[in-house]
């Protein structure tokens, strides 16, 4: 249920927003460079990222914790562009932020109302919020999102505060905010190398490869690539618009797509993904080869295709499955 924020919440949060605006981190910090918060009543930290360094787009972002950072750093390292792809299956995020009057919705209109906020002049001077989910369209945010954006917001100009203009190196280094018995501590540390890893998925079901390895070996090559819609289309969050995902497999010998599934909202998308491919095999065989696109398909299929002895493949393009997309259109691949 969306539990609209009170007056009071919105208060709070546009006035640590107005400081963050006044203060233009986005001068100061790059986009690569992330924050990381340990807070004494959380089991785990949460992380922040400054956007507008090099863009039109400005802003602060809270990311609840260790598996939303890690899809943030899924969309830093796509070499040759973002995509829409990108944006849509690694969004993970509750961000404050500033731009011209055209960028507001409705919703925006109401906080500032709700709010009594009056918008600076200027051209980063209109405030407004937005969660991020994967797989759905940016929306307004409620009252248990309002409170992590202020909970983070706090907690990032206090940290800038004790930081001042120490050196860093956004590569390898996080600023690390760090609360100890009511003391807190801000340094320059190693990055987690480790939130960057992605590791591949082990299938556990050692009767469920059994089985597998039982069917014939056909010989084909295919290709597997996961889709989304770049129209969105309702969703089970009421107003908040839904892109679809599809898998589509196709046959590179015949020159034809031979499956698709759209997975539904809300399932778990690696189980449907397993049970899409598992299904395809045992009606049709086993291929000597598979072409995938990009590191999450990879980390999906490796230890199956090592184990069934299936050729895997990534490529930057699928000639098939590329086709169809054209042709089709509205389809955006997932890296």
């Amino acid at each position: 249920m969306f539990e609209v924020p009170t007056g009071n919440q919105w208060q709070d949060l546009f006035r640590l927003a107005e400081q963050i605006r006044t203060r233009q981190p986005w001068r100061k910090y790059p986009e690569e460079l992330i924050f990381t918060f340990v807070k004494e009543n959380r089991n785990e930290p949460f992380y922040m990222t400054i956007h507008g360094f090099e863009e039109e787009v400005l802003g602060i972002s809270v990311y609840q914790g260790k598996e939303d950072i890690k899809k943030y750093l899924n969309i830093l390292t796509e070499s040759d562009g973002l995509s829409m792809q990108t944006i849509i299956a690694n969004q993970s995020c509750v961000s404050a932020l500033f731009g011209e009057k055209d960028m507001l919705g409705v919703g925006d209109f109401t906080a500032m109302e709700l709010a009594q906020f009056v918008p600076d002049r200027s051209a980063d001077g209109h405030i407004y919020f937005r969660v991020y989910r994967p797989g759905f369209t940016p929306w307004y945010i409620n009252s248990d999102q309002l409170n992590l954006l202020i909970m983070g917001l706090t907690a990032f100009l206090e940290a800038d505060r004790i930081f001042g203009d120490q050196p860093f190196d956004p590569e390898k280094e996080t600023v690390r905010y760090a609360e100890n018995k009511g003391v807190i501590t801000v340094v320059i540390a190693p990055f987690d190398e480790s939130l960057k890893e992605k590791q591949p998925l082990v299938v556990k079901d050692d009767f469920y490869i059994a089985r597998l390895k039982r069917l014939k070996k056909h010989g084909k090559c295919l290709e597997i690539d996961n889709c989304y819609m770049n129209t969105p289309v309702g969703s089970g969050l009421g107003p908040v618009p839904f892109f679809p995902k599809l898998c589509i497999i196709a046959d590179t010998d015949q020159g034809y797509i031979a499956d698709q599934c759209i997975f539904e909202e809300g399932a778990n998308e690696e189980e449907a993904f397993f049970e899409f491919i598992a299904k395809y095999f045992n009606e049709n065989g086993l291929p000597r080869k598979i072409n995938i696109r990009g590191a999450e398909l990879y980390r999906l299929l490796s230890d199956l295709c090592d184990r069934l002895n299936i050729d895997l493949k990534e490529s930057r393009q699928l000639a098939i499955i590329d086709d169809f997309l054209a042709m089709v259109g509205s389809f955006s691949p997932e890296e």
